[in-house]
């Protein structure tokens, strides 16, 4: 973890299913003195309790990515109270943000792009990373909202220029998962692609399991780096889950939610 006494780390996706969260927090045997949680973003947004969900977050100290979900929840709470808080002329779907209290509404407003946890050699971010581009120039856009590349247009796929090949974000009917081409130099961990499920590449993670569509929430957990096989390993490669001693744990929705877009 990220503390001296803390001894585990928990990783997770949810969009407004606080009571599977509450379930899975008890399932991991969440200990909020030992423990750090991080969050992929969209903490709201289709489900049923999402301020309840972000009040969770708060609640525990959670480490939370900034989602797309999560931003249009601001902008519909932002419309609302511009309006003299009247959030009856927000589509249906919206006017849940109503209930967002102010303290809520900065929490989700501050909420950052990307969190790092250099002593796991991880990266969280909500959607994805763009392959072989240097941190500092990812597109926040991309950042959250991603899921497929392709080769930018100047690229070549020579298998000697394979490690460098430049890749852009391209929509789902052209390219691959970003995921797949992902080679370092962290391990990133990430949400948002709930139509591909669980995805587990050597290099990346996915942890959007569909919960608020009647699929499962997920987390991911792992000691202390002290404890892992990474610590006796550290170098220039990213670590997998396995160098983590990671373990994914779900449990099921109780039911669809929403309907899948």
């Amino acid at each position: 973890m990220l503390c001296l006494f803390a001894t585990r780390m928990h990783i997770r996706k949810y969009r407004g299913c606080a009571v599977e969260l509450a379930e899975l927090l008890v399932k991991v045997q969440y200990d909020q003195g030992r423990d750090k949680l991080v969050f992929v973003g969209d903490l709201v947004n289709k489900g049923p309790n999402s301020p309840q969900v972000v009040q969770i977050a708060m609640r525990t100290g959670a480490c939370v990515v900034r989602g797309n979900h999560d931003d249009k929840a601001l902008a519909a709470y932002r419309k609302g109270y511009l309006r003299n808080r009247s959030f009856q002329a927000l589509p249906s779907s919206e006017q849940w943000v109503e209930a967002l209290k102010p303290d809520e509404a900065a929490f989700l407003a501050e909420l950052p792009f990307t969190y790092a946890i250099p002593s796991h050699g991880l990266l969280v971010v909500h959607a994805g990373m763009v392959p072989n581009k240097p941190k500092l120039l990812q597109d926040w856009l991309d950042i959250y909202m991603m899921r497929n590349v392709d080769m930018a247009p100047s690229a070549s796929q020579t298998e000697e220029q394979q490690d460098s090949t430049q890749y852009t974000a391209c929509p789902l009917t052209r390219g691959v998962p970003w995921a797949s081409k992902w080679t370092g130099p962290d391990h990133i961990i990430f949400g948002h692609d709930a139509k591909r499920k669980l995805q587990q590449y050597q290099y990346a993670t996915g942890l959007d399991t569909g919960c608020v569509y009647g699929g499962s929430l997920t987390a991911c957990v792992m000691p202390i780096v002290l404890q892992t096989p990474y610590f006796e390993k550290m170098g220039p490669d990213a670590p997998t889950l396995a160098d983590l001693s990671a373990e994914l744990v779900s449990v099921p929705a109780r039911q669809r939610y929403a309907a899948t877009t």
